[in-house]
């Protein structure tokens, strides 16, 4: 009579067993158990409950949350699902279960641990030893870079697709309350290869899995931003070119916003200046639309708009242009919106294009600090033809003196000698020189998720390749009566 009764109970416990319990102590997995040395008859406590028309699988946790009980059945033998309706006043657990059931196979029947199981009522089983609690264990481990072993801070580790725990500030997880048996562990984490490993668990213990992840290049849902605010790349309807500026400055010498978008957006075209320190080149988006008016494209910093003139010749010097006071170290992205698609989003005076600049920002973290020191020369890499002077005799009187070539021609004068001499390349009478260029920057960005920031300083300092000739100081010095000559006038081209 015995091994029916086993069987009944093996049979009812081969599906896996759902826990239901309300005066439980949760565990960090979000697992529950029952509070220890609760050996009270828990059937005969009261419940009262009125619920209308729910699943039977809210109704069985209402009543064992208010009775005080743990409730162990196979999750296919019951109609979980099924709508009931539930009244009761006062009554025992056991009774509000069989009215939750009525229509079923299944009936309570209280362990000998205070525990409710819910069996089939096939077969009459004489009372024996309660089945054995399922088996748990754990794993645990640690999560790090495979080139540098640092570890790896929020990485997601999933057992069997289910389970999840994120690794903390030094790369550790843990999982705990799994069934023993071979489970499979995944690891992701953004901008690293996905792992995972077999990994078997024995009952009471937790097993070691430690993963290595490898780096790899991540691509996410690219966002531009337009007037009406930001938007995924996929829905927007025109083409709107992208220059990831932080990426680029890194790796290439890129000394205003010109050199980040020349040659790098397909129909954008940079005009270069005369290497004029101060003057700003000329961009052209889809080429030339008008012979009378402005041709530049509109400049929209962080949503604003902002003059984007190249400088122009006044008087005896030269206006600095302003799409040189952006500093590329600054810069985060450029978009470049062409066509009448920037004339819809931003107007008629958007008909040349638009280039839509997004500095940086703060992000949530400790303060990352950086810097960079540029230095360097500037001049003039060109050649200028050099003057021939050509000396001789006069034929009438003898004398010697420069032959020009139309008293050679005539016969005149007699070519006996010849020199050269080139005042733009002579250090004494030339306006043209080497001007030194330093610059020094600082950069501090951070915060919380309530306030970021993002700090930036920057120190430049140009000499240009225009001086004053080394005779024409002297001159100017002893004129003005031994007065030191202004900077600006000695270095017109200089920006400080």
């Amino acid at each position: 009579m015995r091994a029916p009764w086993r069987t009944g109970w093996a049979g009812a416990l081969s599906v896996s067993l759902l826990w239901l319990a309300a005066p439980l102590r949760a565990q960090d997995t979000g697992a529950y158990r029952e509070a220890a040395g609760s050996r009270a008859l828990t059937a005969a406590r009261r419940v009262t409950l009125e619920l209308d028309d729910v699943p039977l699988r809210d109704a069985l946790k209402a009543v064992a949350s208010q009775g005080g009980v743990s409730l162990i059945y196979a999750g296919n033998s019951l109609p979980l699902d099924r709508r009931v309706t539930l009244k009761v006043r006062a009554v025992s657990v056991a009774d509000a279960l069989r009215d939750a059931m009525r229509g079923t196979d299944v009936e309570a029947r209280e362990t000998s641990t205070g525990q409710m199981m819910l069996v089939r009522k096939a077969g009459r089983a004489e009372p024996g030893p309660p089945p054995e609690a399922p088996a748990f264990g754990g794993i645990r481990g640690r999560i790090t870079d495979a080139a540098s072993g640092a570890a790896v801070v929020r990485a997601v580790v999933s057992v069997d697709g289910s389970r999840k725990a994120t690794t903390d500030d030094d790369g550790q997880y843990r999982v705990a309350d799994l069934e023993a048996g071979v489970r499979t562990v995944d690891v992701r984490r953004i901008g690293y290869a996905p792992a995972s490993r077999q990994v078997p668990v024995t009952d009471g213990a937790t097993v070691a899995a430690d993963f290595a992840l490898t780096a790899v290049a991540s691509r996410l849902n690219e966002v531009v931003t337009t007037v009406t605010g930001a938007q995924r790349r996929v829905e927007v309807g025109n083409t709107i070119g992208t220059i990831e500026a932080d990426s680029i400055v890194g790796q290439a010498p890129i000394a205003n916003l010109a050199d980040l978008i020349n040659a790098r957006v397909p129909g954008t075209q940079v005009l270069l200046n005369g290497g004029l320190i101060g003057s700003s080149p000329r961009i052209r988006i889809r080429g030339l639309s008008s012979l009378t008016v402005s041709n530049d494209p509109l400049l929209i910093v962080d949503g604003v708009r902002v003059d984007n003139s190249a400088g122009l010749f006044a008087g005896y010097g030269q206006t600095s242009g302003r799409l040189d006071d952006l500093n590329p170290e600054e810069i985060e992205s450029i978009e470049i919106a062409k066509g009448p698609s920037a004339a819809t989003l931003y107007g008629t005076d958007a008909a040349n294009g638009v280039i839509v600049v997004q500095t940086k920002r703060g992000r949530v973290g400790p303060p990352v600090w950086s810097g960079y020191v540029e230095a360097g020369r500037t001049a003039l890499h060109t050649s200028f033809p050099d003057n021939y002077y050509s000396w001789g005799r006069n034929r009438l009187t003898g004398a010697n003196q420069q032959c020009v070539l139309t008293q050679v021609a005539a016969g005149a004068c007699t070519v006996d000698s010849m020199t050269t001499f080139n005042p733009l390349l002579n250090a004494e009478t030339s306006p043209l020189g080497t001007g030194a260029s330093e610059q020094y920057g600082l950069q501090v960005s951070g915060g919380s998720p309530q306030a970021r920031y993002f700090l930036a300083g920057e120190y430049s300092d140009e000499g240009g390749f225009l001086r004053m000739p080394g005779e024409e100081e002297q001159r100017v010095v002893a004129e003005r009566g031994g007065t030191t000559i202004p900077d600006e006038q000695r270095r017109p081209n200089a920006l400080r």
